[in-house]
């Protein structure tokens, strides 16, 4: 995986979190945590046997990396204390390092869970290699280039879609979330597409709907991730003209400090911040908005309302 999934706090940690549960429900799973030294949540023992978020048993081995200048003082301190969690300094570094672990592991199927990594899976000695394809990343990061104008997310999507169309073709099996995004595989190149659509664990789901209070709305999600914090901006002048809406509830961690500013002391606006129990966190909201101009894929918290028993406006 490639960031993780303690605590399940966005859409991709808890798609991987799913299908883990699925995998370890299949036979004994061992998972290879690539994931960024400042993602919440990252530092757990390395090589044990943990329990994982939706159920199950799995053995996890973390090999972080602190690409990044601002995550190099996070990593040295975690060094320096003593943590167990493996560090490198350089992707290269990490992928060698995860390539030996396979080698030594030799399983029978190897699940990639983002496309960058397919190179990963292709050098794994596995009777089955698979990528599991959250989104069609490049037109995600095509998405994202068109909303904020960015040059760097420009030539990130063009990398992908080389990935897309040069490495999942050599593949064993690609796991789609759609029939649309499966369809762009297939037209890539890939011969074995299956869909696996996006779930949410039964533990999510409410026994009948739960009505809330009047006028109350909520949006939730990982705030950082910039459709989200778009969306935010939208719902902030959406409260403004609409006096339907006497209060909305903002659930997530990472609020952008911008955002965070521009909520301060707003009378009908309230953030919380990260929820651990989202059933709580949403229980008086009597719609739940999801205005999303971009991104990819389907929608977690839209799975998630749903399942929470709320009735749900969104694009």
């Amino acid at each position: 995986v490639r960031n993780g999934f303690f605590p399940p706090f966005n859409g991709e940690r808890v798609k991987s979190a799913a299908l883990a549960t699925a995998l370890a429900s299949s036979g004994e799973l061992t998972l290879i945590d690539l994931g960024r030294s400042d993602y919440p949540g990252n530092r757990y023992p390395d090589g044990v046997r943990l329990q994982l978020p939706y159920g199950g048993l799995a053995t996890v081995h973390s090999m972080m990396i602190h690409g990044h200048r601002s995550n190099r003082k996070r990593a040295e301190h975690a060094a320096a204390s003593g943590d167990s969690v493996r560090l490198s300094r350089m992707p290269l570094l990490r992928r060698r390092a995860a390539a030996e672990l396979l080698s030594q592991l030799r399983p029978d199927v190897v699940v990639v869970d983002h496309p960058q990594l397919a190179t990963l899976a292709l050098a794994a000695p596995a009777r089955c290699r698979v990528v599991h394809a959250h989104n069609v990343e490049s037109k995600l990061a095509r998405s994202l280039a068109e909303s904020s104008g960015s040059l760097r997310r420009r030539l990130r999507a063009w990398r992908l879609q080389r990935i897309e169309h040069r490495q999942l073709p050599r593949l064993d099996q690609v796991w789609a979330v759609s029939a649309a995004d499966a369809e762009f595989f297939r037209d890539a190149g890939c011969a074995k597409v299956e869909v696996l659509p996006n779930i949410v664990p039964p533990s999510a789901f409410v026994p009948s709907a739960v009505p809330g209070t009047a006028g109350h709305a909520a949006f939730f999600g990982w705030m950082a991730y910039p459709p989200n914090a778009d969306a935010v901006r939208y719902l902030i002048g959406l409260v403004s003209r609409s006096p339907a809406i006497r209060s909305l509830s903002l659930v997530g961690r990472d609020l952008p400090g911008d955002l965070v500013e521009a909520l301060r002391g707003h009378p009908k606006i309230r953030y919380l911040g990260y929820a651990q129990d989202l059933k709580s966190a949403l229980a008086d909201a009597a719609v739940i908005l999801a205005p999303l101009a971009s991104g990819g894929g389907t929608k977690l918290k839209v799975i998630e309302a749903l399942a929470l028993g709320k009735p749900l406006v969104t694009t």
